[in-house]
């Protein structure tokens, strides 16, 4: 089992203690969100040391950078008129110490100012409208160094999402492990031409449910996406843990 939060260890070490007393396998993981040429790219991190201080400073400076986001964000929805505070934010995203837009979306959702979490973002979180403002970012190139230098295999999350040629094939030229294959928003075409990608060049199939837990689709797709047993071995193969 593997826990990929974005762009945080956090859960890492309760979800370790918890598979250690039901006897599974656990992985450490993290999503690590990058733009390249204004094309947002996720890049997974697979059991890599989650107390490496170089991952842990830049996880650091991008949560300080979520939070000044949110706090903009709620200024611009308070100027269109909407009572959202940023500790009703911080409230729905509970122990969560990583604030996002989707927390944002919640409390709208809450507050009955939209229907469902995917009008929030149409209508006011997504690029181009109303609240939205740019957060920090990682290259991918940086993305998977700091991962490498963790000890990690850096994985490049859905290329399926918002593809575009030019970039799908610049980071695969980076000192990239493997492509997650598998995953809720491919089609059986997309999966095949990955998967075929990969194997050409010798790389990790991977695959998850990019389970977030706000929606109920999320729970169809947790555990949906079957993955080679030979996954978990290169996983581990040359890894020291």
């Amino acid at each position: 089992m593997s826990i990929t939060d974005h762009d945080t260890t956090a859960s890492l070490q309760e979800t370790a203690q918890a598979c250690e007393q039901k006897g599974i396998r656990f992985i450490p993981g993290i999503e690590l969100s990058t733009v390249y040429e204004r094309v947002e790219i996720h890049i997974l991190g697979y059991n890599f040391d989650p107390q490496n201080a170089s991952l842990q400073t830049e996880i650091k400076k991008i949560r300080t950078y979520r939070l000044q986001r949110a706090e903009t964000i709620i200024g611009r929805l308070n100027k269109l008129g909407m009572d959202v505070q940023l500790s009703e934010v911080l409230d729905v995203a509970g122990s969560c110490d990583n604030i996002g837009r989707p927390h944002i979306a919640l409390l709208l959702k809450e507050k009955g100012y939209v229907k469902t979490i995917a009008e929030a973002f149409i209508k006011y979180l997504d690029s181009g409208r109303p609240g939205y403002v740019e957060r920090y970012k990682l290259k991918p190139s940086e993305a998977i160094d700091l991962i490498a230098n963790a000890g990690g295999i850096p994985v490049y999350a859905h290329p399926g999402i918002n593809f575009s040629k030019n970039v799908f094939d610049t980071v695969l030229n980076m000192d990239i492990a493997g492509i997650e294959v598998f995953h809720p928003s491919h089609s059986r075409e997309v999966c095949s031409f990955l998967s075929n990608t990969a194997k050409k060049r010798k790389l990790i199939i991977t695959g998850g449910s990019d389970f977030h837990g706000h929606e109920a689709h999320d729970f169809s797709n947790l555990g949906a996406m079957n993955v080679p047993y030979a996954t978990i071995e290169k996983l581990f193969q040359d890894v020291v843990l």
